[in-house]
């Protein structure tokens, strides 16, 4: 074989294995875009994850404020694109009954008498219920922020 031969088998392998490598390369950085986007992904829901048991800590153990308030609205304005209808509709639960917490403790306020022992007692319920929820809330969320 002379060179000349050897030089046009070369450049003939040249092009099949240039488009191998290209195809390679793309598979790779296919596969690395599905990677980022489900860290991507995972780290959203862990912010949920956080926001929502800090708001349920904040409102078992203190009055609910319109800060506190604010901060459980968006979250459950935008669950249901993150998680399924089990989180979301959970989440929304903690938000009913939050306000209801909430409304409890404005009454109680101008409130008097057996009516403050009333709204007290449910107060205490709800608060209790939240401490509940600590341990559900990790159990329904646990399933979307498994790493493996």
């Amino acid at each position: 074989m002379n060179f000349k031969e050897y030089i046009d088998i070369s450049s003939a392998l040249l092009t099949p294995v240039i488009a191998i490598i290209a195809v390679y390369i793309a598979y790779r950085q296919h596969k690395m875009d599905k990677i980022k986007l489900r860290h991507e992904l995972y780290e959203r829901q862990l912010d949920f994850y956080k926001a929502v048991m800090r708001f349920i800590v904040l409102a078992k153990i203190s009055p609910i404020t319109d800060q506190e308030m604010s901060l459980i609205n968006p979250v459950t304005m935008e669950a249901e694109f993150y998680f399924g209808k089990d989180v979301s509709s959970h989440i929304a639960n903690i938000q009913i009954k939050a306000i209801t917490k909430r409304a409890r403790e404005r009454d109680k306020s101008k409130g008097s008498g057996a009516e403050l022992e009333t709204l007290d007692q449910e107060i205490k319920e709800i608060e209790k219920w939240f401490g509940d929820q600590l341990m559900l809330t990790h159990n329904k969320f646990k399933k979307y922020l498994k790493l493996y």
